[in-house]
């Protein structure tokens, strides 16, 4: 905990991060009876579609451990073709962080331009524009990664992915999860109605392949942004209110390959800046300390395939740089 903070901005981070956790923990458990019912279904299902299988491959004079011999050799094709394009987009990653940085100064030179002046100390209703260049905190849920601020660079470093499977003839379902949250903290130096916008600059690479053989295979992958502010109100209970947005996903499933056969896969350089806002006008009360949360949420979900979000490697990062806000 940052020692500097005021007990009331303390209580309200604390709040904030209780209230984030416990409704992803809900979520959580949602998620996981899903796929622990899918999962259940698949394996009462399984042993008799591969006695299925078996039969139709040895009516054929197919053997299981040849046909899995190709479809490993597929899969190892399509892994060095995927490992090309994630090793392309590590080539160019540390440009596309100069060229974000020189977006975002660009961006906000461009808003402070058409900014108001600062109000005399007699006109409080003027419209208030403030920016916040560097997070208080940044909280990593993951299996791995790691984060550090400054101005203009609050950056974290994190990664999901599930590869590999069981067999050409059997059918499994996994999934991965990440969320990052960039803390920032206001104190808002009157009433009114509050605006937020910011940026999630995204340097990365995301892939999926479904997987090859008998089973249908499916793979995918999302990135979600929320924007949420919390503040205390004159009861003494928090005040939340929250935009998510969907900002990018890929998917595929054996569907989509062609009845002729062959490896459908895609590799995608994640390299853009996309503009994350809130504009409900959340009332603000004056001089209560107000949190803006920016989360972003990675995931990834495979059946019988693979599928990878990529924001660590090389110089493969996420970056919160600032938030702006805008109070009438």
């Amino acid at each position: 905990m940052n020692r500097s903070l005021s007990q009331e901005a303390e209580k309200t981070l604390n709040v904030a991060k209780t209230w984030m956790r416990e409704r992803r923990a809900k979520q959580e458990e949602e998620r996981n009876k899903t796929l622990a019912f899918m999962s259940r279904q698949q394996r009462v299902a399984a042993p008799f579609h591969e006695k299925l299988y078996r039969h139709a491959l040895s009516a054929a004079g197919i053997e299981v451990e040849e046909l899995n011999k190709r479809h490993q050799a597929e899969s190892d094709s399509a892994m060095r073709f995927l490992d090309e394009r994630r090793q392309a987009a590590l080539n160019v990653a540390r440009d596309v962080n100069l060229r974000h940085r020189s977006d975002i100064e660009e961006r906000m030179a461009r808003w402070e331009h058409f900014a108001p002046p600062p109000p005399p100390p007699p006109q409080p209703s003027s419209p208030i524009v403030a920016s916040l260049t560097s997070a208080m905190e940044i909280n990593l849920t993951a299996n791995l990664g790691d984060s550090s601020i400054a101005p203009n660079a609050n950056i974290a470093r994190t990664k999901v992915e599930r590869k590999g499977w069981v067999s050409s003839l059997q059918w499994d379902l996994r999934g991965d999860l990440a969320t990052v949250d960039w803390q920032f903290l206001w104190n808002p130096p009157r009433d009114g109605l509050l605006n937020v916008l910011t940026l999630l600059a995204m340097n990365g690479f995301g892939a999926v392949y479904p997987g090859p053989g008998c089973m249908a295979g499916s793979a995918s992958w999302s990135i979600d942004s929320e924007l949420a502010l919390t503040q205390f109100g004159a009861n003494g209970q928090p005040f939340r209110d929250s935009v998510t947005t969907r900002l990018a996903e890929d998917n595929f499933n054996s569907s989509d390959i062609p009845s002729s056969g062959g490896i459908i896969l895609t590799g995608t350089h994640l390299d853009d800046v996309p503009v994350v806002t809130y504009p409900n006008r959340f009332p603000v009360m004056g001089q209560v300390p107000l949190l803006i949360t920016v989360s972003a949420t990675l995931y990834v979900l495979v059946a019988h395939g693979q599928a990878e979000l990529n924001f660590i490697d090389g110089d493969f990062q996420l970056n919160v740089p600032f938030v702006y806000l805008f109070m009438d």
